[in-house]
């Protein structure tokens, strides 16, 4: 078991993984993923990596995500209801649930998806994120 300050240090983490997603800024996800990341995506659409492995890699699909789609209204970020909880055993786990909502490029159309995922933190600037499609 954890003490309450190492839950919210976890919740910190997972917290600023998603507002560096939703800035699609390279460099500060940058600062949160670890060298040996694994983010698996089993249900991912078509033309998208169900795992990918690795910091270099990661920042690429940051890259793409960035290039292909866009927000759909300026103040809603891409990712939103994100809802955060350090609830397991090991204080360094953090379960997530969140939704997207991006308006995908050249064609127009808008994808929205709910998403559950759990990252464990191993230090107050790293994440190594698995997430999985739910609908």
């Amino acid at each position: 078991m954890g003490t309450p300050d190492q839950y919210l240090q976890s919740e910190a983490v997972a917290s600023k993984f998603f507002t560096a997603m939703n800035t699609m800024d390279p460099d500060i996800v940058g600062e949160i993923i670890t060298e040996d990341a694994r983010y698996k995506m089993p249900y991912a659409p078509q033309g998208l990596p169900q795992l990918i492995v690795g910091k270099s890699d990661f920042l690429g699909f940051v890259s793409m995500i960035k290039q292909g789609a866009e927000q759909v209204h300026p103040a809603s970020p891409v990712l939103h209801d994100i809802q955060l909880n350090a609830i397991n055993r090991d204080a360094s786990v953090v379960y997530a649930e969140w939704k997207s909502t991006m308006r995908l490029l050249p064609s127009g159309v808008v994808y929205s998806n709910t998403y559950v995922g759990g990252s464990r933190s191993l230090t107050v600037q790293s994440a190594n994120l698995l997430s999985g499609k739910i609908r």
